[in-house]
């Protein structure tokens, strides 16, 4: 009669562990969320943007002007981008681990004077200028 009192007991446990360990194997880590912002004038050509991560292509995308695109990316790639826009060209890491590392959200801004880097929209510092060929 004492096994028969256990067994419920038992199997409460045995389910209770189940799904404890479940939930914590399902909680989803949030990843980095970059954004290239298009701030160029509205009758621009869109700019062409490429994205790679260890040499293959992950992100293709014609950014149209007042564009806000964005990915979550892996924390510890390096996103190396380029962007072509007419005659004009540059190239950056679109995600740096080490120099993002902490941060939940990295901003790029485009528009005819540059490149423009935040960590939370709203003060920008200028990284670089377009190169021509």
């Amino acid at each position: 009669m004492a096994a028969t009192l256990h067994y419920p007991l038992l199997l409460t446990l045995f389910f209770y562990l189940s799904t404890t360990s479940l939930a914590e194997d399902s909680a989803v880590v949030a990843r980095p969320v970059v954004h290239i912002i298009s701030a160029m004038d509205k009758n621009t050509a869109p700019i062409k943007l490429r994205c790679k991560v260890n040499g293959a292509v992950k992100i293709l995308h014609a950014l149209n002007a007042g564009e806000d695109y964005q990915w979550s990316a892996a924390e510890n790639d390096v996103y190396y981008c380029d962007v072509i826009w007419g005659s004009s060209f540059a190239a950056w890491h679109g995600f740096e681990p080490k120099r993002d590392e902490g941060h939940e959200t990295i901003f790029w801004k485009v528009n005819e004077d540059g490149f423009f880097f935040s960590w939370d929209g709203s003060r920008w510092e200028k990284k670089f200028t377009w190169e021509t060929d």
